[in-house]
């Protein structure tokens, strides 16, 4: 097994106990997957650089064999006019990439409302690039809890996950610096300080779960879906 080979399966096997039960995660190194893509999903990266394209095909070629393991049929999932992927009807997804590996995670739109994942690689996360996406009091709160460079990922990545959980729920930007986190043991809480995004359900607080695992970091933000009304 190669490093790549090992650092995917770490990633997949903590992703496995980050999740719900019935949600599916894949992990795998980048590779080119373009064979395996739709006419639709082709034409979303024609113009894509080559490592944007691997990315994307095998990010593709995960999200269907995650369809497959709960039960979906094969199905496109190609990108809107924002990049982002756009998941059959009854599902809910998410796609991540970092450092050579790819991860994905999808599941029925009846268990989960909205599904965030990120991974990151520890320590890819420069000054400058935290001093713009992050409060001070964050850095301050929890510095002592773990090494610098692993609290810049988990604050990097749980905001790259909480975006994509919500954004296809709201279609409204959140910015880094809309919401402030604060992290305990392996669960992080976001509170949305912008006083014009919306909220989810009305609440102002998102919360998810990371875990370190391959040398990176995994965020994953499960909205539940509303319990059904008697």
């Amino acid at each position: 097994m190669s490093d790549a080979e090992a650092r995917a399966a770490a990633v997949q096997t903590c992703l496995r106990g980050l999740l719900p039960e019935d949600v599916a995660a894949l992990c795998v190194p980048v590779r080119d997957a373009s064979r395996a893509l739709y006419p639709e999903e082709r034409a979303a990266i024609a113009r894509a650089v080559p490592h944007r394209q691997d990315e994307f095909s095998t990010g593709r070629m995960l999200a269907r064999q995650a369809l497959a393991r709960i039960g979906h049929p094969p199905a496109a999932i190609p990108a809107d006019d924002r990049r982002r992927p756009v998941w059959p009807a009854d599902v809910v997804g998410s796609i991540s990439h970092s450092s050579g590996l790819c991860a994905a995670a999808v599941a029925p739109g009846g268990r989960l409302r909205g599904l965030g994942l990120d991974i990151e690689r520890i320590g890819a996360v420069p000054d400058e690039i935290m001093a713009a996406i992050s409060h001070p009091e964050e850095i301050a709160r929890h510095r002592a809890t773990m090494p610098e460079a692993l609290l810049r990922t988990v604050l990097f990545s749980a905001r790259e996950a909480i975006y994509k959980a919500y954004n296809p729920l709201t279609g409204s930007y959140l910015d880094h610096r809309d919401v402030v986190l604060s992290l305990g043991g392996t669960a992080f809480s976001a509170r949305i300080v912008a006083g014009d995004r919306p909220r989810l359900g009305g609440a102002d607080r998102i919360d998810g779960v990371f875990a370190e695992a391959g040398g990176m970091v995994v965020s994953v933000v499960a909205v539940p879906a509303p319990s059904p009304t008697r």
